[in-house]
């Protein structure tokens, strides 16, 4: 498991605490809200480090101060937040199909990795 790259703050803070609780809760109690927003931060840490494994930057991603970096904390919440949402199920309907509504966030947040992976994008990091 990689190191956290983001908080339950931060993921709130792009989706808002009604959604990221209503996301994450499967058995209507605090402690299995608590658990599946941390298995959906490990999870989009450990998608990250994946992802830029191959690039310039040393895994776990830091800056020289040792903080993670800002764009960084930003992919990792967003890809949590959709990882927590997908775990609901995609049932929300545009017509008579099916949409994904975050769909849009994942494609940004992979793209953002893979800019990041190629040089396209450069961050503080080491």
């Amino acid at each position: 498991m990689s190191s956290a790259y983001c908080s339950k703050s931060n993921i709130v803070d792009i989706f808002n605490l009604l959604n990221t609780e209503r996301w994450s809760d499967a058995a209507g109690d605090a402690a299995t809200i608590a658990t599946r927003i941390a298995r959906a931060i490990d999870v989009a840490s450990d998608e990250i480090d994946d992802e830029l494994r191959s690039s310039p930057y040393l895994i776990p991603i830091v800056s020289p101060d040792g903080t993670v970096p800002t764009a960084i904390v930003d992919i990792a919440a967003k890809l949590a937040g959709v990882w927590l949402y997908e775990g609901k199920g995609v049932e929300d309907r545009g017509g008579d199909k099916p949409v994904h509504r975050l769909s849009s966030v994942k494609g940004e947040a992979h793209l953002a990795l893979a800019n990041i992976r190629t040089g396209k994008r450069r961050i503080n990091a080491l």
